[in-house]
């Protein structure tokens, strides 16, 4: 957070300087474990395994981010594939599906 870019982002957007700092707090998190999920790379693209099948829907937030970072300094993943997974994954709101049935009669 001492970067002159990181500075820079929140001069331009000073009033989500917080929100910033959440998510480099994450990436923090995130970066000594991104493979603890066996990320795997199929096709330019990194995905997971579940009930025996391989899905690329899923992301584990910034670990994610990062094993594509990873895979493409091993020359798994292009620079172009990396470019389109790596950046903030900011939440924009969530809800409970075991909520929904609640809704109705």
């Amino acid at each position: 957070m001492q970067t002159k870019e990181f500075n820079s982002l929140c001069q331009t957007f000073p009033a989500w300087k917080s929100l910033f700092q959440a998510e480099v707090m994450k990436m923090l998190n995130d970066v000594t474990s991104f493979m603890e999920h066996s990320p795997i790379v199929i096709g330019d693209k990194i995905g997971y395994k579940v009930h025996d099948q391989i899905s690329f829907n899923i992301a584990h937030g910034y670990k994610t981010a990062f094993a594509y970072f990873h895979f493409h300094e091993a020359n798994d993943i292009s620079l172009e594939s990396l470019q389109n997974h790596a950046g903030l994954y900011i939440g924009c709101g969530n809800y409970s599906y075991a909520e929904i049935p609640r809704m109705f009669k």
